[in-house]
């Protein structure tokens, strides 16, 4: 995984050049990667909020069976029922979340720097969490409740809706 802080704004353009080569997606504070190819196949550490990003599925497999062992806390599909061709996200922590939805384990207020605003159309959890989806950015607007697996997001009223989320 790379990883990217404090660096001047000369050096992003080539890192961007290379994770796009790589197959690898990086996450620069400060910078947008719209144009560039969207990489479907993602895992995101969601205490350091690093994201690694793969145009194929073995790419990413690969990449998480080579890391450290970690917890999955949950997988979003970009397709309703789980359906893992459109691409997915994973997400992984280094424990599992609490037993109790009064609490939030983890959580990102705005997805729109990221390939997965307006995107996730199924999902399924782990690790004794569930999610709580809001259209809005910083928990604003249209929300779930918390779902612990959902085939179709739509039933909600979210399916390719979610601006940010909270996992408990």
């Amino acid at each position: 995984m790379i990883q990217v802080d404090n660096m001047r704004k000369p050096r992003t353009s080539l890192l961007a050049m290379m994770a796009c080569v790589t197959g690898l997606t990086v996450s620069i504070p400060g910078t947008s990667f719209a144009g560039l190819p969207r990489h479907d196949y993602c895992a995101l550490n969601v205490e350091t909020d690093a994201m690694s990003c793969f145009s194929t599925e073995s790419g990413l497999q690969t990449a998480m069976s080579a890391d450290v062992m970690r917890v999955r806390l949950g997988t979003w599909f970009d397709r309703v029922n789980m359906d893992p061709r459109g691409g997915y996200l994973i997400f992984f922590a280094s424990r599992v979340c609490s037993h109790a939805n009064n609490d939030v384990d983890h959580s990102d207020s705005d997805l729109r720097d990221s390939d997965w605003n307006n995107r996730v159309s199924s999902l399924i959890t782990a690790a004794g969490c569930d999610f709580r989806l809001y259209d809005g950015i910083d928990f604003t607007g249209h929300r779930t409740p918390w779902i612990d697996s959902s085939a179709n997001l739509g039933v909600y009223g979210m399916n390719n809706k979610a601006s940010s989320y909270k996992i408990s």
